[in-house]
């Protein structure tokens, strides 16, 4: 028969509790920092590793990545080592130890909890993530910035109008060829009154045969500048379509062909645990039993969805309102229960999971959310990431919109180093070197 436990030892194993997930909000805090290089992470990574474990002052951490080491001051082997690898896209590429200088038998406790192997484990996959992303961010800023560079030299004009006409984007060419000098200039005019009169027919007939799936190609119009006067402009059209495939914006590359210029331009591709059970928490707290009845929500929860725990009397209130689309909901529903099992078979701590969930007033936002059990009592926490997340999704859109710019081009476009030589070649168009 399983003997109960005092309860000197329910409160300290909640307390080496609420130190592994301030260990892993510490961490949340360092993640959301976008200022920080891949070094700095790393450095301050170490710093805060000792507070999750039950020895603090006598722990240390070290972190070895991609050949560069970091560890706190105090790091030195000792005869308490734990390990755990760090891996990048599936290949390890470092380690994290835990070192603790204390001799067995202080302590009625082992000098490594079950727990605090878990906790290393979990870490350990969340740092091989965020390096991961960072690098994807560093490549996809360094290309963002070559797109914007590509667009703002571009010989031929480049716009961008919504499924209405409303010209939302024009490149610096596309100012030039019309006379105009800034962005202003465009605000809430359709790009029908740039085209002459006699051809405005024609052009409207060839965005609606656009969306009927008939491609024309490249068309001759006559077009005003902001003078009035008249010019020859050749426009190519291409959707920019969202993950449905759905057409949300029209491209336009724009040349004038009064006098024919030839371009050659090229391109390609281009957190979440927190402080337990306090009201005043940085983040959101939701408090279930282990029939996953909700007992008590806390203040941030609320500025963040805005339900209260009248609204959200159970989980499954909770799925229905936060997901209201059922496909989502199941496929998110399915991870959250896969996630959770994983976690109750003890194998590791739980990772945080980004999701987008539906506040009380309809608008939608991201949130981490994150799990901590304590037998009884299961702590989900939430992280608004909105920003964040909506930062990395406006980098991810920018690509595909000058990925949609290029494959729109009608003529060969490629990029050469200082001696000549080509390094890119825009997609389709390699044969015709």
């Amino acid at each position: 028969m399983e003997v109960s436990k005092s309860k000197e030892e329910l409160i300290y194993e909640l307390n080496e509790r609420i130190k592994e997930m301030e260990c892993h909000y510490q961490l949340s805090e360092i993640m959301s920092n976008p200022t920080l290089t891949v070094e700095e992470f790393c450095q301050q990574t170490v710093d805060i590793l000792p507070s999750g474990w039950q020895h603090p002052e006598r722990t240390a951490a070290r972190l070895y990545i991609d050949g560069a080491t970091y560890h706190t001051a105090n790091f030195r082997e000792s005869k308490h080592l734990m390990i755990e690898n760090i891996e990048l896209l599936g290949q390890v590429r470092g380690e994290i130890s835990i070192s603790v200088d204390i001799e067995t038998g202080l302590s009625d406790k082992p000098v490594f909890l079950q727990e605090e192997y878990r906790l290393l484990r979990s870490i350990a996959i969340r740092i091989g993530k965020f390096i991961e992303k960072s690098q994807n961010d560093q490549s996809l800023s360094e290309s963002n910035q070559l797109y914007k560079a590509i667009i703002n030299a571009s010989p031929d004009g480049i716009s961008i109008v919504d499924p209405n006409g409303k010209i939302m984007f024009a490149s610096p060419k596309t100012l030039e060829m019309f006379g105009l000098t800034s962005q202003e200039e465009l605000h809430g005019r359709n790009f029908i009154e740039f085209i002459v009169e006699a051809d405005r027919d024609r052009a409207k007939s060839t965005i609606i045969k656009m969306y009927q799936g008939i491609y024309s190609g490249a068309a001759v119009y006559r077009a005003y500048k902001t003078d009035k006067s008249v010019f020859d402009v050749e426009v190519n059209a291409e959707f920019i379509r969202d993950d449905n495939g759905n057409p949300v914006r029209i491209l336009f590359i724009i040349r004038d062909v009064t006098n024919r210029t030839l371009v050659e331009q090229a391109l390609r591709k281009s957190e979440s645990d927190f402080k337990l059970l306090i009201e005043s928490a940085p983040v959101g707290i939701v408090i279930l039993d282990s029939d996953q009845q909700i007992l008590s929500i806390n203040k941030k929860f609320n500025q963040i969805t805005g339900y209260s725990k009248q609204i959200i009397q159970n989980i499954d209130v909770w799925w229905k309102l936060a997901y209201p689309d059922e496909e989502y909901r199941n496929r998110i529903k399915q991870e959250w229960e896969e996630e959770l099992r994983v976690y109750f078979s003890g194998r590791r701590s739980f990772i945080p999971t980004e999701v987008r969930i539906c506040c009380s007033d309809g608008s939608y936002k991201y949130v981490e959310i994150s799990l901590v059990s304590t037998g009884n009592l299961n702590i989900v926490t939430f992280v608004d990431t909105t920003e964040r997340t909506l930062n990395s999704i406006e980098i991810t859109n920018q690509k595909n919109y000058i990925s949609s710019i290029l494959s729109a081009m009608p003529d060969l476009l490629f990029v050469v180093d200082r001696t000549g030589i080509i390094l890119d070649v825009n997609e389709g168009k390699d044969d015709e070197l």
